[in-house]
């Protein structure tokens, strides 16, 4: 069903709320200015009147204001996710780079130099938090999550080659099964994350869709 037309049934909705709200104080205030113009207390009825003029006021400020911070959060979390398009393409290209090395270190006797050129290419991105990818979970939490759980394992993969890279070197059986889990840690990260810079366009451009009825390419 066309987004358009829910939204203009909400508004439906709540606008009838507030008039029946409106009603319901309007009676009330009628009963208290009959109570009071028989004994002429003028004054009484018309600050009734007043009062129940500023709590319909203030109901539809309050209701206005609830739509306003929801659009607001939506755009926020949109704009956000459009941002990490580009930091996710790097980070997937720098995880790509270090699984090629990572490969490399496998295949041949080369020491410790491809784990290191694994290392600078995992550097030489940015990394995120929780707290900067928190905010899209409002349009969508599943993107959200993925993108919390890829930088983890991001973390981990780098964490793994400064340890190794800074100790002493272990024997070629242990070589080989550093090399081997790390290369199978980075390839199941690839995996997960393959369709998420296009997933962070996608939500992005959301914005457009809703303000024009059509994505902006």
């Amino acid at each position: 069903m066309d987004k358009r037309f829910l939204a203009w049934v909400g508004f439906g909705l709540v606008a009838l709320a507030i008039l029946s709200v409106a009603v319901s104080l309007l009676r009330t205030a009628a009963d208290i200015v009959d109570a009071h113009r028989e004994g002429g207390d003028l004054a009484t009825w018309v600050g009734a009147i007043g009062t129940v003029l500023t709590l319909a006021g203030t109901i539809v400020l309050a209701t206005q204001e609830r739509r306003r911070s929801h659009k607001e959060r939506v755009v926020n979390a949109r704009l956000i996710a459009a941002g990490f398009q580009l930091r996710v393409a790097n980070a997937q290209g720098a995880m790509a780079a270090a699984w090629r090395e990572t490969q490399q270190f496998l295949g041949a006797d080369a020491g410790d130099v491809p784990l290191q050129k694994a290392l600078n290419a995992l550097d030489a991105v940015p990394t995120w938090s929780a707290d900067e990818v928190a905010p899209i979970q409002y349009v969508d939490p599943v993107l959200a999550l993925s993108l919390i759980e890829f930088m983890t394992q991001y973390e981990m993969a780098k964490r793994s080659l400064q340890i190794r890279l800074s100790g002493a070197a272990p024997d070629a059986m242990g070589r080989k099964m550093f090399g081997a889990n790390l290369h199978n840690l980075i390839g199941q990260t690839l995996e997960a994350v393959q369709g998420r810079a296009e997933e962070c366009q996608r939500v992005g451009h959301q914005i457009y869709v809703e303000r024009f009825g059509a994505v902006v390419s």
